[in-house]
């Protein structure tokens, strides 16, 4: 009885420790890495560490460097925008870098939920098409 009870309370308390995304609250949350607040509704992204702590970016240039420099923690999740107050995961987006597009931080950088998308706008704005992996890549080495 008392060890059923007690794996009854670890599942309860694991259940409440899940990390989870929260709303960025456009013109009043900060960029955790800029410190910037975060106001165009277009761009944005969010973190979610294993340790619960979530950090809001006011771009996705700024979420990608503070995941490289993570080191005491580890990202669980991580959302960026695709059109305005949208988030999705950041594996399920196509990126578009292009000089026509200008985004907050001045990378140029916007996500598409498809890579239709992401080719319709670079047949418009011209600029190179990335995956996630690819543009982690690219800002690590550039």
């Amino acid at each position: 009885m008392k060890s059923s009870r007690l794996v009854l309370m670890a599942g309860m308390f694991l259940l409440a420790c899940q990390p989870t995304l929260q709303d960025i609250d456009y013109g009043r949350d900060q960029c955790a890495y800029c410190k910037m607040i975060i106001s165009d509704p277009r761009f944005g992204a969010e973190a979610v560490t294993d340790k619960g702590k979530v950090y809001k970016f006011d771009a996705l240039e700024c979420l990608i460097p503070e995941l490289n420099q993570k080191e005491d923690y580890q990202i669980l999740a991580a959302v960026v925008c695709d059109e305005p107050r949208v988030l999705h995961d950041v594996s399920e987006l196509s990126y578009l870098i292009s000089a026509e597009l200008p985004s907050p931080m001045g990378a140029n950088l916007t996500s598409y939920s498809s890579a239709q998308k992401a080719q319709e706008m670079q047949q418009i704005h011209g600029g190179t098409i990335y995956s996630w992996d690819e543009l982690v890549e690219k800002v690590r080495n550039p």
